[in-house]
């Protein structure tokens, strides 16, 4: 087994030295990343807080991009809450509700913010490189003690990964497209 070791370390410095690794990248050319506060069209006040928190999380987690203020980064996630709701659950053989559960639905891009000009001067709209809609459930018993707030923390944590990978998994393992989707800035 000792003898193996130097074999084993030699192997992995020529895959680092091949440009080998592991993970989520940036598409190229993008060294920073800035994750903007999302919209929030749903029913519960602030969960789009701790969505924010989660993703930035998520990023700093699975990419090796820094992460910057929005107005300063190469590459920025922007996106809205959609939807917040409590689903229906499991019932007794008596109908009483034993479980429930919420549900968080989310829609995000992940965008070029580079300012770009048409031949006449007027400004283009930004280059979405990757949109998702995204939705995560979490369950709860009802007799446990602060239910929906662990749900919604497990739900969120859920999403946040989710995001992450559907917004950068494609962007660095797929070839770029040469139809760029469009999108204007304040739209969400």
């Amino acid at each position: 087994m000792k003898a193996l070791r130097p074999l084993a370390m030699l192997l992995g410095l020529a895959l680092g030295a091949c440009g080998y690794h592991t993970g989520l990248v940036a598409p190229e050319g993008a060294q920073t990343i800035g994750v903007e506060y999302f919209g929030n069209d749903g029913p519960l006040r602030d969960v789009e807080l701790q969505l924010q928190i989660e993703l930035s999380n998520a990023i700093a987690r699975m990419l090796p991009a820094r992460q910057v203020d929005p107005r300063d980064a190469d590459l920025v996630v922007r996106g809205r809450v959609i939807d917040y709701s409590r689903r229906s659950g499991i019932r007794s053989p008596d109908n009483e509700l034993l479980e429930t559960g919420v549900r968080i639905t989310v829609e995000a891009s992940l965008v070029d913010p580079t300012e770009r000009y048409g031949p006449t001067g007027e400004r283009l709209p930004l280059r979405v490189l990757r949109h998702t809609v995204t939705l995560a459930e979490s369950g709860y018993r009802l007799d446990e003690t602060d239910g929906e707030n662990a749900a919604r923390a497990r739900a969120m944590r859920n999403l946040a990964d989710r995001l992450a990978l559907d917004l950068f998994g494609p962007v660095a393992y797929e070839p770029e497209s040469d139809t760029a989707q469009t999108q204007e800035p304040e739209s969400y």
